[in-house]
């Protein structure tokens, strides 16, 4: 498969999971949507991201619908919310369960929209505990003025530092070469870093 032809397919995901994700919040209805966006969430990082062999399972063309059906609810039978597991079924009848990253991404992305918040993604370079991320997600709730919508995520091949995704704009923070006086500053490091990155997306915005 040649790289433009994957880029094709990645965009036709996106518009598809946009439109089906468009679906699935006129249908839950706005005082659900939190609830369903978080259950999709949970369905890409604990389901998709952590067992292997799930996605290309459910995105396999060659495992036919009714088969696939029995795998869904076998999967998420009693884990989801019954307009969650019946949205599954929906995308599994249209052969479209390998949009299902992209439905939950736009999802996520409606919520915020509809509740005024900025999604960012923050990876550093080891784990951080809940108290950096909440200084972290209150810094930049000042310096944006808007709710975040604050996503963690661990890449040991920063080093040191860390990456900020605000919206469209990404702000690398890695300083490989100062690992050490990191190691021993890490907390005042990443809050200045995040300072200085939200004052650059304030100033570019």
């Amino acid at each position: 498969m040649t790289d433009s032809h994957s880029h094709d397919m990645d965009i036709d995901r996106q518009r598809l999971g946009a439109t089906y994700a468009k679906a699935l919040l006129g249908a839950t209805g706005s005082e659900n949507a939190e609830g369903v966006a978080d259950e999709l969430d949970a369905i890409v990082d604990e389901v998709l991201d952590r067992i292997s062999g799930v996605e290309p399972l459910l995105a396999s063309p060659r495992i036919d619908v009714h088969e696939k059906s029995q795998m869904v609810d076998r999967i998420f039978g009693g884990r989801v919310s019954d307009d969650v597991l019946k949205f599954l079924k929906v995308l599994n009848r249209h052969g479209r369960l390998d949009c299902l990253r992209q439905v939950a991404a736009a999802v996520r992305q409606g919520v915020n929209q509809s509740r005024g918040r900025i999604a960012v993604s923050v990876t550093t370079a080891e784990p951080v505990d809940s108290g950096v991320t909440d200084r972290i997600a209150e810094v930049l709730r000042s310096r944006l003025g808007s709710e975040v919508d604050l996503k963690a995520s661990v890449n040991p091949a920063l080093i040191g530092g860390l990456v900020v995704k605000i919206g469209d704009k990404v702000f690398d923070g890695s300083v490989a070469n100062k690992l050490a006086r990191l190691r021993t500053e890490a907390v005042a490091r990443t809050a200045q870093e995040m300072r200085s990155a939200t004052s650059r997306f304030a100033a570019e915005g």
